[in-house]
Protein backbone atom coordinates (compact mmCIF):
# COMPACT_ATOMS: atom_id res chain seq x y z
CA UNK A 1 0.00 0.00 0.00
CA UNK A 2 1.34 3.42 -0.90
CA UNK A 3 1.93 5.55 2.24
CA UNK A 4 -0.17 8.69 2.48
CA UNK A 5 0.48 12.35 3.18
CA UNK A 6 -1.76 15.36 2.60
CA UNK A 7 -1.39 16.56 -0.99
CA UNK A 8 1.43 19.03 -1.38
CA UNK A 9 2.27 21.51 -4.07
CA UNK A 10 4.96 20.83 -6.65
CA UNK A 11 7.13 23.36 -4.78
CA UNK A 12 6.87 21.32 -1.55
CA UNK A 13 7.87 18.12 -3.31
CA UNK A 14 10.65 19.89 -5.23
CA UNK A 15 12.20 21.22 -2.03
CA UNK A 16 12.00 17.78 -0.39
CA UNK A 17 13.66 16.07 -3.38
CA UNK A 18 16.39 18.73 -3.61
CA UNK A 19 17.13 18.39 0.13
CA UNK A 20 17.37 14.60 -0.04
CA UNK A 21 19.62 14.54 -3.11
CA UNK A 22 21.85 17.33 -1.72
CA UNK A 23 22.35 15.38 1.51
CA UNK A 24 23.29 12.22 -0.36
CA UNK A 25 25.63 14.04 -2.77
CA UNK A 26 27.67 15.07 0.27
CA UNK A 27 29.18 11.57 0.17
CA UNK A 28 30.64 12.28 -3.27
CA UNK A 29 31.27 16.00 -3.74
CA UNK A 30 33.90 18.08 -1.95
CA UNK A 31 31.54 21.05 -2.20
CA UNK A 32 27.81 20.38 -2.37
CA UNK A 33 25.96 23.23 -4.12
CA UNK A 34 22.34 24.10 -3.41
CA UNK A 35 20.11 22.14 -5.75
CA UNK A 36 16.89 23.29 -7.35
CA UNK A 37 14.36 20.67 -8.44
CA UNK A 38 11.95 21.32 -11.29
CA UNK A 39 9.17 18.95 -12.35
CA UNK A 40 9.34 17.95 -16.01
CA UNK A 41 7.19 15.92 -18.38
CA UNK A 42 8.16 12.22 -18.68
CA UNK A 43 9.40 12.67 -22.24
CA UNK A 44 11.07 16.04 -21.69
CA UNK A 45 14.27 14.81 -20.04
CA UNK A 46 17.58 14.52 -21.89
CA UNK A 47 19.15 11.70 -19.85
CA UNK A 48 20.83 9.05 -22.00
CA UNK A 49 21.77 6.54 -19.29
CA UNK A 50 19.64 5.40 -16.35
CA UNK A 51 20.26 3.59 -13.08
CA UNK A 52 17.73 2.19 -10.61
CA UNK A 53 14.52 0.18 -10.43
CA UNK A 54 10.88 0.61 -11.39
CA UNK A 55 10.16 2.74 -8.31
CA UNK A 56 13.14 5.09 -8.45
CA UNK A 57 15.51 5.90 -11.30
CA UNK A 58 18.37 8.35 -11.78
CA UNK A 59 19.50 9.60 -15.17
CA UNK A 60 22.46 11.72 -16.21
CA UNK A 61 22.33 13.85 -19.38
CA UNK A 62 25.28 13.15 -21.67
CA UNK A 63 26.75 16.65 -21.31
CA UNK A 64 26.48 16.44 -17.50
CA UNK A 65 28.31 13.16 -16.91
CA UNK A 66 31.84 14.51 -17.31
CA UNK A 67 31.07 17.68 -15.35
CA UNK A 68 29.52 15.75 -12.45
CA UNK A 69 32.55 13.46 -12.27
CA UNK A 70 34.86 16.47 -12.32
CA UNK A 71 32.87 18.09 -9.48
CA UNK A 72 33.45 14.95 -7.40
CA UNK A 73 37.21 15.32 -7.96
CA UNK A 74 37.24 18.98 -6.96
CA UNK A 75 37.42 20.35 -10.54
CA UNK A 76 40.99 19.11 -11.07
CA UNK A 77 40.51 16.99 -14.18
CA UNK A 78 40.87 17.87 -17.85
CA UNK A 79 37.27 17.58 -19.08
CA UNK A 80 38.48 17.74 -22.68
CA UNK A 81 41.15 15.04 -22.37
CA UNK A 82 40.15 11.59 -23.55
CA UNK A 83 41.79 9.69 -20.70
CA UNK A 84 40.35 11.97 -18.03
CA UNK A 85 36.89 11.90 -19.61
CA UNK A 86 36.75 8.11 -19.39
CA UNK A 87 37.51 8.22 -15.65
CA UNK A 88 35.01 11.03 -15.08
CA UNK A 89 32.24 9.16 -16.94
CA UNK A 90 32.84 6.09 -14.78
CA UNK A 91 32.77 8.18 -11.61
CA UNK A 92 29.49 9.88 -12.55
CA UNK A 93 27.99 6.44 -13.22
CA UNK A 94 28.93 5.35 -9.69
CA UNK A 95 27.34 8.50 -8.26
CA UNK A 96 24.11 7.95 -10.21
CA UNK A 97 23.96 4.29 -9.19
CA UNK A 98 24.40 5.22 -5.53
CA UNK A 99 21.70 7.89 -5.69
CA UNK A 100 19.31 5.46 -7.40
CA UNK A 101 19.90 2.87 -4.65
CA UNK A 102 19.22 5.46 -1.96
CA UNK A 103 16.01 6.57 -3.65
CA UNK A 104 14.90 2.94 -4.10
CA UNK A 105 15.44 2.35 -0.37
CA UNK A 106 12.55 4.75 0.28
CA UNK A 107 10.10 2.16 -1.05
CA UNK A 108 9.33 -1.31 0.26
CA UNK A 109 8.04 -4.58 -1.14
CA UNK A 110 4.53 -3.71 0.06
CA UNK A 111 4.39 -0.54 -2.00
CA UNK A 112 2.29 -0.64 -5.14
CA UNK A 113 4.50 0.31 -8.06
CA UNK A 114 3.06 2.93 -10.32
CA UNK A 115 3.35 2.48 -14.05
CA UNK A 116 4.03 6.19 -14.36
CA UNK A 117 6.98 7.86 -12.66
CA UNK A 118 7.17 11.56 -11.89
CA UNK A 119 10.33 13.17 -13.27
CA UNK A 120 12.35 15.98 -11.70
CA UNK A 121 15.39 17.80 -13.02
CA UNK A 122 17.88 18.82 -10.32
CA UNK A 123 20.29 21.60 -11.24
CA UNK A 124 22.91 23.09 -8.90
CA UNK A 125 23.61 26.80 -8.51
CA UNK A 126 26.73 27.89 -10.37
CA UNK A 127 27.25 24.53 -12.11
CA UNK A 128 26.44 23.24 -15.57
CA UNK A 129 25.58 19.62 -14.73
CA UNK A 130 22.15 18.20 -13.87
CA UNK A 131 20.56 15.03 -12.52
CA UNK A 132 17.19 13.58 -13.55
CA UNK A 133 15.21 11.70 -10.88
CA UNK A 134 12.25 9.51 -11.75
CA UNK A 135 10.11 8.60 -8.70
CA UNK A 136 6.89 6.73 -8.13
CA UNK A 137 4.28 8.02 -5.62
CA UNK A 138 5.57 5.84 -2.76
CA UNK A 139 9.09 7.26 -3.05
CA UNK A 140 7.73 10.80 -3.32
CA UNK A 141 5.71 10.39 -0.13
CA UNK A 142 8.67 9.04 1.80
CA UNK A 143 10.88 11.88 0.60
CA UNK A 144 8.27 14.36 1.82
CA UNK A 145 8.09 12.52 5.15
CA UNK A 146 11.86 12.61 5.40
CA UNK A 147 11.88 16.38 4.85
CA UNK A 148 8.96 16.93 7.21
CA UNK A 149 10.71 14.98 9.94
CA UNK A 150 13.89 17.07 9.77
CA UNK A 151 12.79 20.59 8.82
CA UNK A 152 12.20 23.01 11.65
CA UNK A 153 13.44 20.60 14.33
CA UNK A 154 14.49 22.38 17.51
CA UNK A 155 17.91 21.71 19.01
CA UNK A 156 18.00 19.86 22.32
CA UNK A 157 18.82 21.96 25.35
CA UNK A 158 21.64 19.63 26.44
CA UNK A 159 22.89 18.21 23.15
CA UNK A 160 26.15 16.77 24.53
CA UNK A 161 24.33 14.83 27.23
CA UNK A 162 21.77 13.56 24.73
CA UNK A 163 24.49 12.26 22.39
CA UNK A 164 26.95 11.06 25.04
CA UNK A 165 26.20 7.38 24.38
CA UNK A 166 26.48 7.66 20.58
CA UNK A 167 29.50 5.93 19.03
CA UNK A 168 31.73 7.81 16.58
CA UNK A 169 34.76 6.74 14.58
CA UNK A 170 37.84 8.75 15.57
CA UNK A 171 40.74 8.91 13.13
CA UNK A 172 43.49 11.08 11.69
CA UNK A 173 43.89 12.80 8.34
CA UNK A 174 47.45 12.12 7.25
CA UNK A 175 47.33 14.45 4.24
CA UNK A 176 46.46 14.52 0.57
CA UNK A 177 48.03 14.69 -2.87
CA UNK A 178 46.66 16.32 -6.01
CA UNK A 179 46.73 14.17 -9.16
CA UNK A 180 44.86 14.30 -12.43
CA UNK A 181 42.05 11.85 -13.05
CA UNK A 182 44.14 10.33 -15.82
CA UNK A 183 47.10 9.71 -13.48
CA UNK A 184 44.70 8.23 -10.93
CA UNK A 185 43.74 5.56 -13.41
CA UNK A 186 47.39 4.58 -14.03
CA UNK A 187 48.51 4.18 -10.41
CA UNK A 188 49.81 0.71 -9.59
CA UNK A 189 51.02 -1.22 -6.57
CA UNK A 190 54.43 0.08 -5.47
CA UNK A 191 53.90 3.66 -6.67
CA UNK A 192 54.90 6.24 -4.07
CA UNK A 193 52.56 9.19 -3.42
CA UNK A 194 53.92 12.20 -1.52
CA UNK A 195 51.35 13.80 0.75
CA UNK A 196 51.17 17.53 1.46
CA UNK A 197 52.08 17.21 5.14
CA UNK A 198 55.54 16.64 6.73
CA UNK A 199 55.90 13.37 8.65
CA UNK A 200 56.73 15.18 11.90
CA UNK A 201 53.78 17.59 11.70
CA UNK A 202 50.68 17.18 13.82
CA UNK A 203 47.71 15.93 11.80
CA UNK A 204 44.05 16.90 12.25
CA UNK A 205 41.64 14.45 13.85
CA UNK A 206 38.65 13.09 11.95
CA UNK A 207 35.22 12.10 13.23
CA UNK A 208 33.28 9.61 11.14
CA UNK A 209 35.63 10.31 8.25
CA UNK A 210 35.23 14.11 8.32
CA UNK A 211 38.00 16.45 9.51
CA UNK A 212 37.04 17.73 12.97
CA UNK A 213 36.92 21.52 13.52
CA UNK A 214 39.47 21.09 16.33
CA UNK A 215 41.88 18.48 17.62
CA UNK A 216 45.22 17.18 16.33
CA UNK A 217 47.67 14.36 16.94
CA UNK A 218 51.11 13.03 16.07
CA UNK A 219 51.55 9.62 14.49
CA UNK A 220 54.37 7.26 15.47
CA UNK A 221 55.19 3.68 14.50
CA UNK A 222 56.26 1.24 17.20
CA UNK A 223 56.93 -2.47 17.33
CA UNK A 224 53.36 -3.23 18.37
CA UNK A 225 51.73 -1.02 15.73
CA UNK A 226 50.87 2.60 14.98
CA UNK A 227 50.32 4.94 17.94
CA UNK A 228 48.44 8.24 18.01
CA UNK A 229 49.38 10.86 20.60
CA UNK A 230 46.96 13.76 20.98
CA UNK A 231 48.47 17.22 20.74
CA UNK A 232 45.15 19.07 20.99
CA UNK A 233 41.75 17.64 22.01
CA UNK A 234 38.48 17.93 20.14
CA UNK A 235 36.55 20.84 21.61
CA UNK A 236 32.82 20.22 22.01
CA UNK A 237 30.49 23.04 22.88
CA UNK A 238 28.58 21.97 25.97
CA UNK A 239 25.65 24.35 25.81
Amino acid sequence: MTPWLPPGSDDDVARAIATAISDWLGKWLTRVPRLEARKIRPGAHDAEHWWGTGTARVGIPAQSAVLLGNAALGEIADVQGGRDREVLMQLSAEIASDLASRLASLTSASDVQSSTLGYWRLSPDGEQWAIIAGLDPAALVRIRRRAAGTSGAKALGHMLAALSSESVVLGCHLGSAEVTAGDLGTLAAGDVIMLNRPCAAAVPLTINGEIAPSGSARISARDDGIHVALTAPVKIKKD
